[in-house]
């Protein structure tokens, strides 16, 4: 009897490490496919400053004097949300001899309702996949600054600095075609609320993913 209990309980402990080993793969399958660790660079889901009085330059490098207040607007993916550009508008702007107070408010239910739902969910056949599926964005890829556009970029190479909000955690990942042929690489991993978003390019190739700027990154207006 000693001997079937033990070929018993040795065949319970194989089928548990079975189980357990089928229950690790299929649960890594339901993360997407196999992609480098995304870095997360979340900024918080409060009012988020992100120049106090620092200093905008021309394209050129040059000091950014207008000579007069200007107002700094957002650009955005989506065709409302009227009350956040509004928002921003009264918590940001540029100081007659170029000190950028830029803040960005959270996102919230009145926005969302002021946005058309075809540009606020990751849409089938865009080329990205959002896990899980029912994340709302909305992105701020630039700002406005009468005629010209205010970015953060960085001073050596081409990257540029850009904001996305999501209403929950969410993994987004992917590729979609820009223009003049060019080919952006998705990879996000983003937290409830603003989340900092470094696009690079280099050749006919853009990486999209999250990063905070460091100090080689500076606030430049440059027209379109």
């Amino acid at each position: 009897m000693k001997k079937n209990y033990t070929i018993v309980f040795a065949v319970i402990a194989a089928v548990i490490v079975l189980c357990a080993f089928w229950g690790c793969s299929s649960s890594d399958d339901d993360d997407g496919p196999s992609l480098p660790p995304a870095e997360e660079a979340p900024l918080g889901n409060t009012m988020i400053p992100l120049a106090e009085g620092e200093q905008v330059y021309e394209a050129n490098g040059s000091p950014y004097n207008p000579g007069s207040t200007k107002n700094v607007k957002p650009e955005t993916d989506t065709s409302g949300s009227s009350s956040f550009h509004a928002d921003l508008e009264t918590l940001s702007s540029i100081t007659a001899d170029g000190k950028l107070t830029l803040k960005l408010p959270v996102f919230t239910d009145t926005y969302w309702n002021e946005c058309n739902n075809e540009y606020i969910y990751i849409k089938e056949g865009d080329g990205l996949t959002a896990n899980p599926s029912d994340v709302r964005y909305a992105h701020v890829h630039d700002f406005r600054v009468v005629s010209e556009s205010l970015r953060l970029v960085k001073t050596k190479g081409a990257n540029t600095v850009t904001y996305l909000y999501v209403d929950k955690d969410a993994r987004i990942w992917g590729e979609t075609e820009e223009g003049d042929g060019m080919t952006n690489h998705v990879n996000l991993n983003l937290k409830r609320g603003w989340n900092s978003v470094i696009q690079s390019v280099s050749g006919s190739n853009m990486t999209t993913a999250g990063g905070i700027p460091d100090g080689d990154y500076k606030w430049v207006v440059e027209a379109d």
